[in-house]
């Protein structure tokens, strides 16, 4: 019991420490423009954006993301994957699903989509099926200034900011320290 007490004491000191820009105060300061569901047992995570854009009607806009696991190069050392995400813009049953990575510093919007949704279809799950009609085109064959538009919409109309896309990098470690303190806690639970 007095090392489970130890590591969880070392464990609550650093669970924010231990990240240089401090996830908590990241996470908080994000809550003013986005609602973020944190899956419990499943690795997805939705944010919502609170408020909608292309007023006077709006669309709802959501960044659904999993936690990947930290990859390990060949000396052992842990290195940050690519990160993938998707931002969907929905207006009714109608969606847009835009297929975002992250490859160092630069956004990269890798696919675009458009769908008939049912009301309260996930569109991370239907980006993965991929059952549409039309062929999604190629981005990469898009005109640069397209490109850029397409970046531009992600990046200032959805809101998916460099905060957004930190938090997004840090959450799978940040995930995986929350869990191991939980798991701390109920060894000590069941062993009192």
């Amino acid at each position: 019991m007095r090392l489970v007490d130890r590591e969880i004491g070392v464990e609550e000191k650093n669970i924010n420490d231990q990240i240089p820009d401090g996830f908590a105060g990241l996470q908080q300061s994000l809550k003013s423009d986005w609602y973020i569901v944190h899956g419990e047992v499943d690795t997805l995570v939705q944010m919502k954006r609170q408020k909608a854009f292309i007023k006077p009607y709006g669309s709802q806009v959501v960044v659904e993301f999993q936690c990947q696991e930290t990859e390990v190069n060949e000396y052992n050392q842990e290195v940050v994957p690519d990160i993938r995400f998707v931002v969907s813009v929905r207006k009714y049953t109608q969606c847009m699903i835009l297929e975002c990575l992250v490859k160092g510093d630069e956004l990269i919007i890798e696919g675009v989509q458009t769908r008939e949704l049912p009301l309260f279809q996930s569109p991370l799950l239907l980006s993965i099926q991929r059952k549409t009609p039309y062929t999604k085109p190629m981005v990469s064959n898009f005109p640069s200034d397209f490109r850029q538009s397409l970046l531009d919409l992600v990046q200032t109309e959805c809101g998916v900011s460099t905060d957004v896309i930190k938090f997004i990098r840090m959450y799978p470690y940040q995930k995986d320290k929350i869990d191991y303190l939980k798991w701390l806690k109920t060894v000590r639970e069941l062993a009192e």
